[in-house]
């Protein structure tokens, strides 16, 4: 499942909120697909910031 899904919010928009962050996506391709993905090495960060209720749109 998709980050954008699972939270209920479009990519795009997503993607500017976790970018204000300081969260950055990266380039990789996954089973023939080349998508933008947040590594597991971010989770404690991502987990942080949401804990802390520091996304906003």
């Amino acid at each position: 499942m998709k980050a954008a899904e699972a939270v209920g919010i479009e990519a795009r928009p997503l993607g500017r909120m976790m970018k204000a962050a300081g969260l950055q996506a990266k380039n990789t391709t996954r089973n023939g697909v080349t998508d933008r993905y947040y590594l597991f090495d971010l989770k404690e960060q991502i987990e942080g910031i949401l804990a802390a209720g520091d996304l906003e749109e």
